[in-house]
């Protein structure tokens, strides 16, 4: 059985098979987030190891990462920003490829894309930012109407979670900026925003767009 998920792993179509529409997303996604969650969770993401070190943290917040920003965002007195599963489907792609693909290669950092499925590759380096790569993400695998903003964080020895994750672009300007639109942030307005964890990967997704699909979800659970 082992060979066979391993197998799978190397086969990224077989979980991503082509980008899809807004309106194809709802179910198409759930399905494909939950076959993603099983697969990082047999190679060791959901272990739950009673043994394992916890990782420091000021901040001791409850539930998701998105929750989490938008919980601090608003004891930072912002508004908390609108959650998009467009995003959040980005989210998840990278994630995965971070946690499969490992495209961190060299000097590419967190923010790279390896050329093991349907998205386009890029090495982003901190002196040579490939921008168009990342901020064309949304575009490039949904319907998001805009272009996304990533932060993102990873651990190597110790499980990440939603504070952790905080904790880590708290201490890093830059990142910290992004949550609170700070600085060249300050004229930015979030209005979508999506993320997710795996055991070692943190990333979050901000645009300035309003997800449609949000306001199709939105408009769904009116009407139930």
């Amino acid at each position: 059985m082992l060979q066979t998920i391993v197998s799978t792993l190397n086969q990224p179509d077989m979980f991503f098979p082509k980008p899809i529409s807004a309106r194809q997303m709802i179910p198409a996604a759930v399905i494909r987030l939950s076959l993603i969650f099983v697969v990082l969770c047999f190679m060791s993401a959901c272990t739950g190891d009673d043994d394992e070190e916890d990782c420091f943290t000021t901040t001791n917040y409850s539930g998701s990462i998105v929750e989490v920003i938008n919980q601090y965002r608003i004891d930072n007195g912002l508004p908390a920003i609108p959650e998009s599963p467009a995003l959040t489907y980005v989210a998840e792609y990278h994630v995965y490829d971070l946690a499969m693909n490992k495209p961190m290669v060299g000097d590419c950092n967190l923010h790279s894309w390896s050329d093991q499925g349907i998205w386009s590759p890029c090495c982003y380096t901190d002196e040579l930012p490939q921008i168009y790569c990342m901020r064309q993400k949304p575009k490039e695998l949904t319907d998001y109407p805009g272009e996304g903003y990533e932060i993102a964080a990873k651990y190597t020895t110790i499980s990440i979670n939603p504070n952790c994750a905080l904790e880590s672009w708290r201490s890093s300007p830059r990142h910290h900026a992004v949550i609170l639109n700070q600085g060249v942030w300050e004229h930015f307005t979030w209005r979508a925003i999506g993320g997710t964890i795996s055991k070692y990967h943190a990333v979050v997704w901000f645009g300035e767009e309003i997800d449609p699909l949000s306001e199709s979800v939105a408009e769904t659970d009116t009407d139930i």
